[in-house]
């Protein structure tokens, strides 16, 4: 896993650089902030870290990670539409702040097609279910059974209200 994410990381760099070359002006020509909608520390966190790290060394310019959690991403995705549009201002954002902020919000501090620019795809990240040793469930049919039979009983743990893996489980 970490050799993908280390080659995916290497693939958007030299995507980024190929753009670089392609422009008529020399960029960046002061540090890019690379802005993380989630916790430091976390795994997007360390892949942004890794992405900086790397970007830095191929553009020659200090790529900053900034940390900006909370609200299902909205804060960061605010303060990433109040930045200048200038191309030194980059988000690591998740499907959260296009696709399912307005429809988890009664209203937005950003508009989603307006006021960001999706450039990439970065990484892509799969979801599993998993119980713990005592369940007797094997497979998803007979968790599903199993949940069946015993309502209320079961529960489940996300990384906060509204991500994808909150309402993956919520609508499972």
């Amino acid at each position: 896993m970490i050799r993908r994410l280390l080659a995916s990381i290497a693939v958007a760099a030299a995507s980024l650089v190929t753009l670089n070359t392609a422009s008529a002006q020399a960029w960046p020509m002061k540090p890019v902030r690379l802005i993380v909608p989630y916790p430091a520390g976390g795994p997007i966190d360390v892949m942004a870290r890794a992405l900086g790290q790397r970007l830095t060394e191929v553009w020659g310019q200090t790529v900053l990670v900034e940390n900006r959690s909370g609200a299902n991403e909205v804060i960061a995705a605010e303060h990433v539409a109040r930045s200048p549009a200038d191309g030194y201002t980059l988000y690591l954002a998740s499907e959260a702040p296009y696709a399912l902020n307005q429809f988890l919000f009664a209203k937005l501090p950003y508009d989603p097609v307006k006021d960001l620019a999706p450039i990439m795809r970065v990484a892509t990240a799969n979801m599993a279910l998993a119980v713990g040793n005592h369940h007797p469930a094997t497979n998803l049919a007979d968790f599903l059974e199993s949940a069946r039979k015993n309502p209320g009983k079961v529960s489940y743990g996300s990384g906060g209200i509204g991500g994808a893996q909150h309402l993956s489980a919520a609508w499972l």
